[in-house]
């Protein structure tokens, strides 16, 4: 057996014993990992939240959906970003879109960049609009760099009027660019 086929054959014992522990358990309640993943996600120190919700990714546990989407908002940038992705590896596409793709239109800006985001990582469909709405001069800086990088990953042509007005912003210029490169 090649050590690479070792390893597999390791993670999904792994796999296969966590199953086996989370049906054994009563209903509710959280196996000891978790549980810390997700009292680490709520403290008051930046760098154990962003350890937290990485390690949630890592794991895969779908009960930390919710807590997650919360930290979307958090005021650290780095977190929410962190958070944003453990969702998209926790839940396949089609749970991923339902549950990021109408954060496009919320009231939080952290939201609406890291649905943004995750609408460029997913390729999602039917979220032109809504991204060129967030490209608008009203919007944050940082929500409008990452809907122009997610009109860019689409590689949508309707995008680019709306690209190509954002490269008069000396802070989005480059974004605005890069993402016009990827049209079609």
């Amino acid at each position: 057996m090649t050590e690479l086929a070792g390893a597999q054959q390791a993670i999904l014992e792994n796999q296969t014993q966590m199953e086996d522990l989370m049906r054994e358990m009563e209903p509710g309640a959280y196996p000891p990992l978790l549980a810390d993943r997700l009292r680490d996600l709520e403290s008051s120190d930046a760098g154990t939240r962003l350890r937290s919700a990485w390690e949630l990714g890592q794991l895969g546990f779908p009960q930390a959906e919710e807590p997650l989407v919360l930290r979307l908002r958090d005021p650290d940038p780095a977190i929410a970003r962190a958070a944003g992705d453990a969702l998209l590896a926790i839940l396949d596409h089609a749970a991923a879109e339902a549950r990021m793709l109408p954060l496009l239109v919320s009231e939080d800006p952290g939201e609406r960049r890291e649905a943004a985001y995750a609408a460029g990582v997913l390729r999602a469909e039917d979220v032109l609009d809504p991204l060129i709405l967030l490209c608008a001069p009203t919007q944050p800086e940082e929500v409008r760099r990452e809907a122009a990088r997610a009109l860019g990953a689409l590689g949508r042509a309707e995008a680019r009027p709306h690209l190509e007005a954002m490269r008069a912003d000396p802070a989005l210029a480059a974004d605005a660019e890069a993402a016009l490169a990827r049209l079609e």
